[in-house]
């Protein structure tokens, strides 16, 4: 699960929609190398789960939580920032 709002709040990325989206972009990178090396240790650990090819069948859910939020902290900032 990936909560995009607590992403947004780090380091100022809510008045820099391109450094959010390239931290967004690294984080499920992230996700996928760690679902790729929990696989790889279960192979090692649980031999039993590779026959029948239980572990290559296996899929990786990236769950975005609070994209709406996000945006409209992001569209209240930019809103706030317009000239007048």
């Amino acid at each position: 699960m990936l909560h995009l709002p607590a992403l947004a709040r780090q380091g100022g990325l809510l008045a820099d929609v391109e450094k959010f989206c390239q931290r967004l972009g690294t984080l499920a990178r992230l996700a996928l190398s760690a679902a790729v090396q929990k696989r790889d240790h279960l192979r090692k650990r649980a031999p039993e789960l590779s026959r029948g090819f239980v572990l290559d069948r296996a899929r990786l859910v990236v769950v975005p939580v609070g994209l709406d939020e996000v945006v409209r902290l992001m569209e209240k900032r930019r809103i706030k920032r317009l000239p007048v």
